[in-house]
Order: C-alpha cells, then structure tokens, then sequence
C-alpha cells in the first residue's frame, strides 16, 4: 500500500511520519518469522524504494541530507539485488510461459528456466550462509536509522 501525506498537517511532521511507518514496517517484516528471507528481501527492497521517493519530494528542504540518506537506502537495497533479480527472472519466466503456451514451444521455455534455475541456485548459494546475519545486521541499522528520522 502506498503512504499519503494528510493535507491538513505540517509537511514536516507528516514526512517524519511516513518515514517512520516505512522503517517500522521494515523492521517488523524483517523480523517476521512468518515471512521466507526472499520475500523479506522483496518487500525491505521496495520499502527502500518509497522511502527514497519520500526523500525526493522533501529533497530542496533537506540539502546535504537528501544525498547521504538516498545514498544509504539505495546502497542497502542493492546490496541484496542479485538474490531478488534471480528470483523475479525466473519468475517472470514461468508468467511468459503461461502466457505463451500456444504460440510458443515449451521446449524453449524449459531451456530458458533450467537456465535461470541454475542461475538461481548459485546465487543463492553465494548467499545464503550470509544472508540471515545480513538480514539480521539490516535490523539493527533500520534501528538506528529510525532514531535519526526525528532530526
């Protein structure tokens, strides 16, 4: 769902406030038992994404401080690009073969996943011993984030 600034409301505090529902959101998705680390890396990845949308709107406002911020969520966000990149190819994938299937052999859809499913497995090879101290380092620092937002 996406945030709306409330018109009647100092746009300061409102920005404040939204950024704050976004990095707890975060935060609570991530610690999330219920939620697979591929669909925490998912959803941590699009609320950087809002968040630096957030920052753009206020950036005249924020000066030097846009940069810095933009910078770490985009920098935190791509850290964890190729594992969501693997996942969304051979996805994608898989949705052009089902829209597809009449008109196109599934011979060649079989070699383009096997492809991508190796692709898959080795990134996330590369990844996974890693990856649940990275998710759990991310926490800490949307903590910490979190604190500076007031400022």
């Amino acid at each position: 769902m996406s945030y709306h600034l409330k018109p009647n409301e100092p746009i300061d505090q409102e920005v404040k406030r939204i950024a704050s529902e976004q990095v707890n959101k975060s935060i609570a998705e991530l610690t999330d038992t219920d939620l697979d680390k591929h669909e925490k890396v998912h959803q941590f990845r699009k609320r950087c994404k809002k968040l630096r949308g957030l920052l753009r709107l206020v950036r005249p406002a924020l000066g030097e401080i846009y940069l810095e911020e933009s910078r770490w969520f985009r920098d935190k966000a791509s850290e964890f690009s190729e594992i969501r990149d693997a996942e969304v190819l051979l996805e994608t994938s898989q949705s052009l073969r089902r829209h597809a299937k009449q008109e196109t052999p599934s011979t060649y859809f079989h070699q383009i996943d096997t492809l991508l499913q190796d692709r898959q497995r080795v990134v996330l090879e590369e990844h996974e011993g890693k990856l649940n101290t990275r998710l759990i380092k991310l926490t800490k620092e949307l903590w910490s984030a979190r604190k500076g937002i007031k400022d």
